[in-house]
């Protein structure tokens, strides 16, 4: 074993090394190789940040527009032309807070009702330009041929797009103005629009950090950039181009397209290279010390390994997760490499048993995929709460559960803790089966406390833990007639007598004979997990049952019966009533 751990230490060793001098060789040829890319990629998405930025305007004039178009104010305004409504709405402050150059209402005759542009930079109005009026007397027009017209942002409602009034882009946006409920056929149109000054292309190259500009499609007095941009984009069609203008800067190009999709202007972004040529030095001087930190990184992860198959921590916890690591404790040992056949240990001890009720006949609905899904799930709810009270599992068996409670002096307080808290979560396991249209679960908690041996079992190539004890027998036997009393949880006297008892709701149920007893057996019922209501009544005919049950014990069948119908009366949900009942009804039939 030793040999063949040494011989994976090294080839593990090897393979580490060959396969940094592998990545430090090809990121070196790709990293100096591949800077000119980096560098265009980078640039167009500087160009897609200028974009978008652009995009977003646009998106919020059409926002604003459709807004304004679906105003009661508005609509009356087509209605009845009223000038107070302008006087308003539409000042100066109106026009500096909304950031708009233009804002007009045309009719759905194409007659411009009422129109307005305002100067943001001079704060001053002016007229609306010309051209925009042309565009405005087909309006309608425009607006039923958005999805072929509108390119650069589809607005939901209306249109939006640019236009080039005297060589200068405007953003703008029409859309249909209705009444807020849509109660009326719309009644004209609201337009706003945005100019693209020189100043906005400012604002805009200082807000992303790099020049930014709008270049008119004229190739005369251009530079060879702009040249070449202009056929690249419009002959070849592509959407960006990028041109190294020298060693200090790059531009990239994108073609503008008006609301009739034809080019109208290009966008410039200049991008300064001094960053890219710095970061290439930079990045060849951060290889010398990625060199180094891996080769520590190398030597610590050999290090790493041979502790690792050294100690296998992980075939340890791997063994753990079959053997409880609880149960080596117990056998005082420090390790479970250390237990043997024969180890063993005699202690008093809580055993509970649980078990899910009718598991048969819901197996035999389920799929064995499925099956084993559902008892996985259904363990994942319940196991936590019996380590939660210093518990541990001893083995699954099935769909039932074994657990063992060793704490001195507390072991039986443990396990009825661990059974009232499984029952809660029980019930939160069946919240989530309901809200998936599946029946809820039934379960039985059976508890037994006792002198009992632990040990290995084996014959030396398996082993296994164990308990060897009637107390576990017993404690299995009680959660079976759990069913019989419709019982959460039944304990046994032992664990009664060692338990807390003002702690608990509990009462004594019936005296029964286990299979493979001779003996009766006295059982007792917590119920803490009933309603406040039914603890209640349970509270208040606690002597009553008592004295059924006497009657019962005496053969005094039609006393019994009678008490038992009492107690009923006064607590119809107690199902160990109703039990007694029909055992009270047998002894009559028998006698």
């Amino acid at each position: 074993m030793k040999l063949k751990r040494t011989r994976t230490f090294w080839f593990i060793s090897a393979a580490w090394m060959m396969l940094f001098i592998i990545i430090f060789t090809a990121s070196r040829t790709i990293l100096l190789n591949s800077f000119n890319e980096l560098e265009i990629i980078l640039a167009k998405d500087n160009a897609n940040r200028v974009y978008t930025h652009l995009l977003t305007r646009l998106e919020y004039i059409s926002h604003i527009t459709t807004e304004g178009s679906y105003w009661d104010a508005a609509f009356h305004f087509m209605k009845n032309h009223n000038k107070k409504f302008i006087e308003e709405n539409f000042n100066r402050d109106e026009f500096l807070e909304a950031k708009l150059n233009y804002v007009a209402f045309i009719s759905n005759h194409n007659k411009i009702i009422w129109g307005k542009g305002y100067d943001l930079s001079r704060k001053a109005y002016k007229p609306l330009p010309y051209e925009l009026k042309k565009i405005l007397t087909r309006a309608n027009l425009t607006l039923e041929h958005k999805s072929k017209l509108n390119d650069l942002y589809p607005a939901q409602s209306g249109f939006s797009g640019i236009i080039n009034i005297n060589n200068q882009l405007v953003l703008i946006s029409l859309d249909r103005i209705y009444d807020e409920n849509e109660d009326y056929p719309s009644n004209g149109i609201l337009m706003y629009g945005r100019d693209l000054t020189p100043l906005y292309m400012d604002a805009l190259s200082k807000n992303m950090g790099f020049n930014v500009a709008i270049v008119p499609l004229n190739k005369e007095n251009q530079g060879v950039g702009v040249r070449k941009a202009i056929t690249t984009l419009g002959e070849e069609g592509k959407q960006k181009f990028i041109y190294i203008n020298d060693e200090k800067t790059l531009s990239v190009y994108q073609s503008i397209k008006n609301i009739d999709h034809e080019p109208v202007a290009l966008l410039r972004i200049n991008i300064p290279r001094h960053l890219y040529l710095q970061s290439k030095k930079t990045a060849v001087q951060n290889m010398v010390l990625l060199i180094i930190f891996s080769m520590i990184g190398v030597i610590s992860m050999i290090v790493i390994i041979y502790i690792f198959f050294k100690k296998q921590e992980s075939i340890t916890g791997a063994f753990e997760r079959f053997f409880p690591k609880e149960f080596v404790k117990l056998l005082n040992k420090a390790d479970i490499e250390d237990i043997a056949v024969g180890n063993s240990k005699k202690q008093n001890i809580t055993i509970l048993f649980t078990d899910i009720r009718n598991f048969i006949g819901l197996s035999e609905r389920l799929t064995s995929n499925a099956c084993f899904e559902f008892i996985n799930e259904f363990l994942s709810y319940l196991a936590p709460a019996i380590s939660r009270h210093d518990g541990f599992i001893d083995k699954y068996i099935g769909d039932a559960i074994m657990a063992i409670f060793h704490k001195e002096n507390n072991s039986a307080n443990d396990a009825v803790d661990a059974a009232i808290e499984i029952i809660n979560q029980l019930r939160i396991y069946n919240a989530a089966r309901e809200v998936k249209n599946q029946d809820p679960i039934n379960i039985g908690i059976g508890v037994n406390t006792g002198n009992m041996m632990l040990g290995i079992v084996g014959d030396g190539k398996r082993l296994n833990g164990t308990v060897i004890s009637d107390t576990v027998n017993t404690a299995s036997r009680i959660e079976s007639v759990t069913k019989i009393y419709q019982s959460c949880i039944l304990i046994s006297e032992q664990t009664y007598g060692q338990i807390d008892k003002e702690a608990y709701s509990i009462r004594f149920i019936d005296r029964v004979m286990l299979k493979g007893k001779h003996i009766e057996t006295p059982v007792y019922e917590v119920y803490d997990n009933d309603s406040e209501k039914v603890r209640e009544q349970k509270e208040e005919t606690l002597r009553d049952y008592l004295v059924a049950w006497e009657l019962y014990n005496k053969q005094e069948s039609d006393k019994a019966i009678a008490a038992f119908k009492s107690i009923i009366e006064k607590s119809p949900e107690d199902n160990a009533a109703k039990a007694m009942l029909d055992k009270c009804q047998q002894q009559k039939s028998k006698n």
